[in-house]
């Protein structure tokens, strides 16, 4: 998954991702000062530049994000000019790498009116399954006569 902010000027907009564990605690901010967490799991850019203008790029891969990893938050930052109101139009996208075209975030400049940064998104890492919906299933792959083997089996990769 990448965040992409493409200034619509030469100025820096500039993103970060914070990391935050099941306890609420930061466990990493990956920014243009510290680009990397996990060996490339989270990966900043730096600044770069395209036709003159600014373009910040955050990679994540999903499937590597440590378990204890429990959200991300996606935030945006002016480094100039001194707050987000001096950008008026600028490309914001959150996107699987597979489909760069689908937008997976709606967020408008305004929003963030005179602020210096704001969060744009969060993701959280929920299980699907409550442990309700696995003992239901359980209980009905045993009325079935499923070994009790396979119905661990089962439920492990259903919880994958």
């Amino acid at each position: 998954m990448t965040l992409k902010l493409d200034s619509d000027t030469a100025h820096i907009l500039c993103g970060a991702c914070l990391l935050y564990n099941e306890l609420n605690e930061c466990e990493k901010v990956v920014c243009h000062s510290d680009r990397d967490f996990g060996g490339g799991v989270v990966r900043h850019s730096g600044d770069t530049k395209v036709d003159g203008k600014s373009v910040h790029t955050i990679g994540v891969v999903l499937s590597k994000v440590p378990a204890e990893v429990t959200q991300l938050y996606f935030t945006i930052c002016s480094c100039a000019p001194h707050d987000l109101s001096g950008f008026k139009n600028p490309s914001i996208m959150l996107y699987e790498n597979s489909k760069p075209d689908a937008n997976m975030l709606e967020y408008s400049i305004d929003q963030a009116a005179t602020s210096v940064s704001s969060v744009m998104a969060r993701m959280i890492r929920k299980p699907l399954w409550s442990e309700g919906d696995s003992r239901v299933v359980a209980r009905v792959l045993r009325k079935l006569r499923m070994p009790l083997l396979c119905i661990d089996v089962c439920l492990a990769m259903a919880a994958e």
